[in-house]
């Protein structure tokens, strides 16, 4: 009852009357990577992409499945954790696993860093291109949320551009073709950026 995991996913699914209810935009299956007290775990999960949060459900293990759930044909996913937009730092793929990316979540004992790894590098492009899409509504429609010049590349991390609005070199790397891309928020490439901000 006072889980405040169970509290997020009950506002998520069901929020008060004066918030829209979240609607269900993409959910499908990934790796779920943790890791607590040094140690990582890796959990097959389903992944459902709403409009004011996430929510992570993992597949359970049939060792741990009940005598009714291991005689059923459907997959058994057991609720795992929910995340509340204005809780996300910035998601930003992972240069040191394929076709992985992170979120960066801002919590009671500092920052959360978690990954995900997508079956396919095209799953995972697809999986950031809806992340940035909902990220970027979510926080355009916040009014508490900074709108300053690149804001969306600090929210959601882009090859060249982050770098360009934050001065702060990530792994992402880039290509000079990265350099010459016109970004669809200003129509700008990285170097503008980079002058306006410097």
């Amino acid at each position: 009852k006072n889980d405040p995991n169970g509290i997020l996913w009950k506002k998520l699914m069901h929020p008060d009357k004066k918030t829209p209810a979240s609607i269900l935009l993409k959910r499908g299956p990934v790796l779920f990577e943790t890791s607590h007290d040094n140690e990582q775990t890796e959990q097959e999960a389903e992944f459902v992409l709403l409009t004011h949060g996430c929510i992570i459900a993992v597949v359970v293990p049939p060792e741990e499945q009940t005598q009714s759930q291991r005689h059923t044909k459907r997959v058994v996913r057991k609720f795992e954790r929910a995340i509340e937009w204005k809780n996300l730092v910035c998601v930003a793929p992972n240069e040191d696993e394929d076709w992985a990316w992170e979120m960066v979540i801002r919590g009671g004992k500092g920052q959360e860093r978690i990954t995900f790894v997508a079956a396919s590098e095209r799953q995972q492009e697809a999986w950031l291109k809806a992340m940035e899409t909902v990220l970027v509504q979510h926080h355009m429609h916040d009014q508490s949320s900074p709108k300053d010049l690149g804001w969306q590349y600090r929210l959601v991390h882009q090859p060249g551009f982050t770098f360009a609005v934050t001065g702060v070199e990530d792994e992402l790397g880039f290509s000079s073709a990265t350099l010459r891309t016109h970004d669809k928020h200003n129509g700008y490439v990285p170097l503008h950026y980079a002058v306006r901000l410097g």
